[in-house]
């Protein structure tokens, strides 16, 4: 399932908070998930006591009474539920359900009540974006996508050679003889082999014509190329330059191993692409922030300008964790807690950076990048969380 803009713009634009926001690690190769119960159950059942625990004294008698509804609701959902895939991510109320089973795997089991929470979502959505991956010889291509952990085959292309309407070549002809009797093909051969190897170079010509297109309809956000070497240098030179940019890297795998298999030696290299480019983002902004370009880092700067739209990427460190203060009646956002704004002598409250991020982002309509490794490290110094600008 293709989980597009949309879909995320709709949750985040509900307007409830009685809705349970649940990920879970369903994987059935696990071990303990292969007990009766299994963890993930086990770790529900326990998250939504301390849910309730937490939640109900503050709640009044209607609507405690609807989450020990939706409780036994989810609960017998979950129960019964066969794995598809290696995450379950359920958006779930009494009047409403959105499911997702994902082969991607969630980092940690997660419950959240009240608006939904779709910031482990995007983190998922961004560590296993649309992957184009093609495999190529002298005289076949293999086309993969991969999303979300699954890997399908797109397409396949092969060089067929027609030798009956060509020349007709005696390949047997005799050879002569090079100084210390080695042997020197004959022009017969010579030329066999040329016009073999100007077919071979079409094919080439053809496969990054095809994978051209391909970007432009899928728009992929990496492209890997693997197969024979000299194959894939033979079509990477003609690319054009802006999908020759998108080539993360080169993938050592055989034309026809599985899906499983091409995708397991790929993850290494898209993660290894990912961190690059999330570095790449970091640097750029904090070298606009620290200049005063057009850049900005912290909580508290980042989501102001993020308020004012002028965001074009923002840059957070995952998990997503800290809260922050937000004025009622002018949003303006700050660090230090008050009991009123300092602008407008508004009242304050305390939100959830993780709720306050992916709603104010998609408001605004700015790209969301959660960074994780060194470049989390890195960002960390700075807040956790930076932005590229728009002006």
């Amino acid at each position: 399932m293709l989980i597009d803009r949309q879909i995320i713009a709709n949750l985040l634009e509900m307007e409830r908070d009685d809705v349970l926001s649940i990920y879970l690690n369903v994987d059935p190769t696990r071990p303990e998930n292969q007990t009766s119960p299994p963890a993930y159950r086990i770790w529900l059942k326990n998250a939504l006591d301390e849910l309730e625990e937490k939640v109900a004294p503050s709640l009044s008698r209607e609507k405690r009474m609807a989450l020990r509804e939706l409780r036994e609701q989810v609960t017998s959902y979950v129960n019964t539920y066969l794995p598809r895939g290696r995450s379950l991510i359920l958006f779930t109320a009494n009047d409403f359900q959105q499911e997702f089973s994902l082969l991607a795997r969630v980092n940690e089991n997660y419950l959240h009540y009240g608006r939904p929470d779709v910031t482990p979502l995007l983190w998922l959505l961004d560590e296993y974006e649309r992957v184009g991956i093609v495999l190529v010889d002298s005289f076949q291509a293999r086309f993969l996508s991969a999303y979300l952990g699954k890997a399908a085959v797109y397409g396949e292309t092969e060089l067929y050679l027609d030798t009956t309407t060509w020349p007709r070549y005696d390949l047997r002809a005799p050879t002569a003889r090079g100084t210390h009797g080695a042997h020197i093909k004959g022009s017969n051969v010579d030329a066999f082999e040329d016009r073999v190897a100007e077919k071979v170079a079409g094919f080439w010509r053809e496969v990054a014509d095809r994978i051209a297109r391909w970007q432009a309809e899928e728009k992929f956000g990496y492209l890997l190329l693997g197969g024979e070497e000299k194959a894939v240098a033979g079509v990477m030179e003609n690319l054009p330059p802006e999908v020759a940019r998108k080539v993360a890297d080169k993938l050592i795998a055989p034309l026809y191993e599985s899906e499983h298999e091409i995708l397991l030696r790929a993850k290494p290299k898209l993660t290894a692409a990912e961190r690059r480019r999330e570095e790449e983002l970091i640097r750029k902004a904090l070298d606009a922030a620290l200049s005063g370009g057009q850049g900005a880092v912290g909580p508290a700067d980042v989501l102001n300008t993020l308020r004012e739209g002028r965001v074009h990427t923002l840059i957070v460190v995952w998990p997503v964790k800290g809260e922050v203060h937000r004025c009622r009646a002018c949003s303006f956002f700050f660090l230090e807690e008050k009991s009123r704004c300092p602008l407008c002598g508004g009242e304050v409250v305390k939100e959830a950076l993780r709720e306050v991020i992916p709603r104010l982002a998609f408001y605004h309509g700015a790209e969301v990048e959660l960074v994780a490794g060194e470049p989390a490290r890195q960002l960390g110094e700075y807040g956790g969380m930076a932005a590229i600008l728009r002006y």
